[in-house]
Formats: C-alpha cells, sequence, structure tokens
C-alpha cells in the first residue's frame, strides 16, 4: 500500500447536458474517487482527479462547469462499490447505488442527501495529469452536518476503482 493511503472517499454528482443516443438531454451523474485535496485557502479552491476512461462523467464536468464533493461515512461502501461500476450515460448510478439527492444550494448539480459534508464548487482550471483529468473548482458554497461525524469512507478496499 503507497504511504498516501488510505485516503478519503468522496462522492463527486454532476449535472449537464450530453448527447446520449444522438438526443440532448439533461444528465445527473455520479462519480466515486479517493483523488481529491484542497489547493488554496484564499481564494478557496478544490481539486477532484477523474479517471480520463469516464467520459460520460468528464462532459458534464465541461458542459456544466461545477461539480459537488460529497463526503459520506463508511456505511456508503455498498454505494461506492456499486456507483463505481456503471456510468450514468445509460444507468441511473443514483438508484443503482441507493443513493438519495437533493439539489445543491448554489451550484445546478445535485448533491447526496445522507452526506456528511459537501463542497459546491464552479470550474476555474482543468488539466491533464497522465491518466486523471483534474478539475480545479472555486468554492461557492460549503457545509458540514455534524462536525463529530462518523468516520469517514476510505479506499482501503480496492472494489471502489474503476478498472
Amino acid at each position: 500500500m503507497p504511504p498516501y493511503d488510505p485516503r478519503p472517499v468522496v462522492f463527486v454528482t454532476l449535472r449537464g447536458r450530453a448527447s446520449v443516443l444522438g438526443k440532448l438531454s439533461l444528465r445527473d451523474e455520479v462519480v466515486v474517487t479517493s483523488w481529491h485535496a484542497p489547493v488554496s485557502q484564499s481564494p478557496p479552491l478544490y481539486l477532484v482527479a477523474l479517471s480520463s476512461k469516464l467520459a460520460h462523467a468528464l462532459a458534464l464536468v465541461r458542459e456544466s462547469g461545477v461539480f459537488v464533493v460529497n463526503f459520506v461515512p463508511e456505511s456508503f461502501r455498498d454505494a461506492a462499490v456499486a456507483a463505481s461500476h456503471h456510468s450514468g450515460e445509460f444507468v441511473d448510478t443514483f438508484g443503482h447505488a441507493g443513493l438519495a439527492v437533493v439539489q445543491a444550494s448554489k451550484v445546478d448539480a445535485p448533491r447526496l442527501t445522507d452526506a456528511l459534508s459537501w463542497v459546491e464548487c464552479e470550474v476555474v482550471q482543468e488539466f491533464v495529469t497522465g491518466d486523471h483529468v483534474c478539475f480545479v473548482g472555486s468554492v461557492i458554497h460549503s457545509e458540514v452536518v455534524d462536525e463529530k461525524s462518523p468516520r469517514l469512507l476510505t479506499d482501503t478496499f480496492r472494489e471502489v476503482r474503476r478498472s
């Protein structure tokens, strides 16, 4: 195991217009990742790195210019595995993983109803690093439900990663 493991697993929630079978429609998507970090306090910026294999999710971030980072407890392990094995292009990944969502407060994207905390971001920069695409977002809004929340889900298990 690398020295930077375990890392907290987050659910990145997205909404955007995408072409599915030649028809443009509004789509919601959830992506599971442990590649994320705050990268600036002033201004507040947050980075998520998404696999370059996630073409549908990447298209949604690029089209909408927003994303929400949802921090979840260990009890979301099965949902992380379920969500990480399907693309929202043809499957309702939220429904498949049993995730409930509500509208985010300040950006046009869903957020997880049962998240312990979340960060709503507008994309200010995109760049490629190896096999991932990094999106740096300006933090528009963030909330913490409970300062004494349960342990966060971490990637000490490998099933959450797409092959």
